[in-house]
């Protein structure tokens, strides 16, 4: 009897809404690009021989996982966007080779090769 009235309980107390329905608007061009610092969220500036430097907190970060955490961002706010080195390089903003955003995908990532419009993914 007390776990019926316990179970009708949790039931009855059963949110069908998230608590949060409203979530603000945002579009991939409207958001400022680069790549946060971890520690204080401002945007990295400086980029000195594989390592980004925050001139805020003077946090230093390797460029591969840096970028790795960008694309996981990147993956969060934008789930049907493809993964491809034109779009990783855009939104680093700071790594100025494709190169490096190229082996760095290609390190972690498949590659699903599809001409000019090959892109990554993690699965």
């Amino acid at each position: 009897k007390g776990h019926l009235k316990l179970a009708e309980q949790l039931v009855s107390l059963h949110l069908v809404e998230p608590p949060y329905p409203r979530l603000p608007s945002y579009g991939y061009g409207r958001l400022v690009k680069g790549i946060l610092c971890p520690q204080c969220y401002s945007f990295f500036t400086d980029f000195l021989g594989g390592l980004l430097v925050c001139n805020s907190c003077g946090c230093k970060e390797e460029v591969e996982s840096a970028v790795l955490r960008s694309v996981a961002e990147l993956q969060l706010l934008f789930p049907d966007q493809k993964i491809t080195t034109k779009v990783v390089h855009e939104w680093c903003r700071i790594i100025k080779s494709e190169k490096t955003i190229r082996r760095i995908l290609g390190k972690n990532y498949k590659l699903f090769r599809n001409g000019r419009s090959s892109y990554y993914s993690n699965f």
